[in-house]
């Protein structure tokens, strides 16, 4: 899925650079950089499905994304956590529970800046399969932008590995 996305993103930025050029042929060079601006604007702050930020001991600070403004609550819910998606459990914080994530409920929160939802928790070097659980249990979704594998259900479940630095 990486090789596609970044395909397409090369393409993008050859096809900026041969606008950029054709402008500065015909218009003033000011203007070619206002379109390249707009173009690279557009694609830098794609989100990443997930962002290893630092280590904890022996375990990673992995910083979750997932976008989708359209729906009004989104969990995590995967084997880190024992697929917890009950309203009722108890709610995982990375400063009260470190990396004690079984039986977690654990909450996506929506950034204003982005409109993507994010959350940081601390996982042990693994592979682990995953989903997001949008609006209280209504629909459980794979995040589109990473590797996937069959969950059983007639679906599919998100891969991340972590691998500690």
């Amino acid at each position: 899925m990486y090789k596609k996305l970044n395909l397409i993103l090369s393409a993008i930025i050859i096809i900026a650079f041969s606008v950029n050029i054709w402008c500065q042929e015909k218009t003033e060079k000011t203007q070619s950089k206002n379109i390249f601006q707009i173009i690279w604007d557009s694609i830098k702050d794609r989100y990443k499905p997930y962002e290893f930020i630092g280590m904890e001991g022996d375990k990673v600070i992995v910083k979750f994304t997932f976008d989708n403004p359209s729906v009004n609550e989104v969990w995590l819910a995967g084997q880190f956590n024992g697929w917890t998606a009950d309203k009722s459990k108890v709610k995982y914080d990375i400063n009260t529970h470190g990396s004690d994530l079984s039986g977690k409920l654990i909450i996506m929160n929506r950034d204003p800046k982005t409109d993507y939802w994010t959350t940081t928790i601390l996982l042990a070097p693994g592979r682990y399969q995953y989903k997001y659980v949008l609006d209280a249990g209504r629909v459980w979704e794979q995040d589109q932008n990473t590797d996937q594998v069959d969950d059983g259900y007639g679906g599919k479940n998100s891969i991340i590995v972590v691998i500690a630095k």
